[in-house]
Formats: structure tokens, C-alpha cells, sequence
């Protein structure tokens, strides 16, 4: 299956860009999540940043297109249709899922890196840096597996979701077959790249069981230019809720002055609640 994207259908929040801001940041969602989920997150983040979310195939003002079987299609669709609207300063960033496909995007964009502007920073949020044979595919293979009831209740238990998608016969179908339709594309992902030529900085939240620390710092191993590890209090959809600090972290890490902001701790900064502590940091 291939697509044909454009820059204007895939960025449904360009019209409203900072062009003032320091640096924008092209957003991939997260499993069955669309652009709307960032909406707010974008706002809170200007003027400093603009946030662009990227609208994946099947999603929401994108619903009549069939969603994509395989992530390296996905990202040839949206490479193409984004590269209109590269100019540095730009960067990546991606949620769950979507930090797997921000990092395939930064692949994809190296290998055109004699024609194409490069980005400064890819931005990962709540996702693995392990993709060895079976420590990813097989949760979201099983996952796409689950009955509606269940797959209710693991969105119901990370959050993210609003509820009332979920109470809405109709919308739930929704938000379940899209939901679906990412995890068995997860399932099948590995990754095409063996490095990653920009400094990765990784986010993650302290109560997020599905995504734990060691995990987290492996993003160490693909990062070619510099890692940097921040957990920020919260679980899955930390996000949501520690706008403010990520967009603080984010623009010291593009000063250079990210140490003085949230602290040294090597490959490690952690940003915990107050009088909390973090398992496995040191």
C-alpha cells in the first residue's frame, strides 16, 4: 500500500504556527491516538516551541485513508509530505509509538541529508529503546488480540484517554480499531537504522510500569551525538500533565544548558516529584 500525503492534510495545526519560536517540533502520536491529543500540549508549549502534531493515515480528518500496514511505508508517506515544511531549526518528537516512528522519520531523513535540512533533536517520550526480537512484538501482537473489554481496560489502567470515548458505543469502536490497527504495525517493527546521527533526549514517567528505566536509557545504545535520560512524575500519559518542566528540559538541552536546569547525573537526570525518589537511578 503507498499513500499520497501532503504537507497541509498531515499538519492540521501549521496554519496557527509560532513562527517566532525557538525551535518546532514535528509530533508523532502515540498508539491510536491522532493529532487532536497534542492540541493542548501545543499550546501550553508557545511561543518557545511550536509544536506541529503530525495526522497519521485513518485518524481523525485523515479517517477516510486506510491506516498503514508497516511503519517504513508510514514513514516514506509522511517524509515526503512533511519536507516541504523542513526548515531549521526543527526537531522530532514522538510518544509512545510514535517516538519509534519519529526515530525511523530521522532515519529516513539521513539518508537525504545532501538534500534534505536536518533536524536538531529527536525527542522521545515512553517508549522502549529495546527492540530485540520479541521484547516488543509479542505485547502488541497479543495486545491487538484482546477482546474489547480488555483492551478497554489496558487503555483505562495507562490513561490518555478520555473517558467518555470509551462510554460511546461508536467512538469506542473508533478509538479500539485504531488503537488495534498500531499495535499489529508495532508487532511487526524492527528498525531499519543502526544509529541515530542527532542527540537523543528521552522522556519518561516515574509511575510508568510499561516502559521502566532500563528500557528507557536504551536509547543510549542508537544515540550518535549525545543521550539524556529525564523522568518526570507521572505514568504513561505523564505528558499531559508535565508540560511545563518537558518544555523546560527541552529548550536547556538546546542551549547546551540542560545540566544546570535539571541536574548531572552522567547519562541520567532525573526530575522526580518533590521528596520522591526514583528505583534504579543513579
Amino acid at each position: 500500500m503507498s499513500y499520497s500525503l501532503d504537507a497541509d492534510s498531515v499538519l492540521p495545526l501549521w496554519g496557527s504556527r509560532c513562527e517566532s519560536a525557538e525551535i518546532t517540533l514535528f509530533c508523532l502520536p502515540h498508539a491510536g491516538g491522532g493529532a487532536s491529543a497534542y492540541r493542548r500540549l501545543a499550546a501550553q508549549w508557545r511561543p518557545a516551541i511550536d509544536l506541529q502534531p503530525v495526522q497519521l493515515p485513518g485518524r481523525e480528518d485523515l479517517g477516510h485513508l486506510s491506516p498503514a500496514e508497516d511503519a517504513a511505508t508510514l514513514v516514506a508517506a509522511l517524509g515526503t509530505a512533511l519536507l516541504p515544511r523542513l526548515r531549521r531549526p526543527y526537531g522530532l518528537f514522538g510518544h509512545s509509538l510514535g517516538a519509534a516512528l519519529a526515530a525511523e522519520l530521522v532515519a529516513w531523513l539521513a539518508a537525504r541529508a545532501d538534500s534534505t535540512p536536518q533536524p536538531e533533536l529527536l525527542v522521545i517520550s515512553a517508549r522502549t529503546g529495546d527492540f530485540r526480537a520479541g521484547e516488543v512484538s509479542a505485547r502488541d501482537h497479543d495486545g491487538a488480540r484482546l477482546d474489547d473489554d480488555a483492551l478497554v481496560g489496558g487503555l483505562t489502567r495507562l490513561g490518555g484517554t478520555a473517558a467518555e470515548l470509551l462510554e460511546h458505543p461508536e467512538l469506542r469502536a473508533y478509538v479500539l480499531r485504531a488503537l488495534r490497527d498500531d499495535m499489529r504495525m508495532a508487532g511487526t517493527y524492527r528498525p531499519s537504522f543502526h544509529g541515530l546521527p542527532l542527540p537523543v533526549l528521552a522522556f519518561g514517567g516515574t509511575e510508568d510500569d510499561s516502559v521502566p528505566i532500563d528500557k528507557l536509557r536504551m536509547w543510549r545504545q542508537w544515540a550518535e551525538r549525545g543521550f539524556r535520560l529525564c523522568l518526570l512524575p507521572g505514568g504513561h500519559f505523564y505528558l499531559y500533565e508535565q508540560g511545563a518542566p518537558m518544555a523546560e528540559v527541552i529548550l536547556a538541552e538546546l542551549a547546551g544548558k540542560a545540566d544546570k536546569v535539571i541536574g548531572d547525573k552522567g547519562s541520567l537526570v532525573v526530575r522526580p516529584a518533590s521528596g520522591t525518589s526514583v528505583p534504579g537511578a543513579r
